[in-house]
């Protein structure tokens, strides 16, 4: 009888593969308890008495962003009325730190290029292809940021 190497590895395998499903079964499988011993009482009376010392508490924390953007409801009131409301806005928030040097910079730049100050004009300036990436992305910054203040505000722009 001629025996190749490679039925031998593959009998020995699967007869150990066999042995280790019979160890699992006989060893493990004897400690779960079946489903229907589960009693309906315990699972009903888990689920009606909560752990009742742990409540959980939900409230509203506004970020420092809507703080900031509710106070500026004064200086943004009527903030595209004219060139020097549109400068005070500017510069309280550069103040205020919700825009850096760069996004003043932008929105100098939107004033001085725009035929009115509006959001319309904003956005077509913004959206010009003419600009570079960083301008752009500076000038799609202070549109959203001026969005969010109107917004918030209740379009008091």
């Amino acid at each position: 009888m001629k025996v190749d190497g490679q039925s031998l590895l593959s009998s020995v395998y699967y007869q150990n593969q066999a042995g280790a499903r019979e160890d699992v079964t006989d060893s493990k499988l004897h400690n779960i308890k079946p489903l229907e011993e589960i009693s309906q009482t315990q699972v009903a009376h888990d689920i009606s008495n909560p752990n009742t010392s742990f409540r959980i508490k939900d409230y509203f924390e506004p970020s420092s962003m809507l703080k900031k953007a509710k106070e500026l409801q004064e200086v943004a009131t009527d903030a595209f009325g004219s060139q020097e409301h549109f400068d005070h806005l500017a510069n309280t928030l550069h103040k205020a730190s919700i825009i850096n040097y760069n996004e003043l910079s932008a929105m100098h730049y939107l004033r001085d290029n725009a035929q009115k100050l509006s959001f319309d004009e904003f956005e077509k300036i913004a959206t010009n292809d003419t600009h570079s990436m960083q301008m752009k992305g500076l000038l799609n910054s202070v549109v959203h940021k001026l969005h969010y203040i109107d917004s918030i505000n209740g379009g008091i722009m």
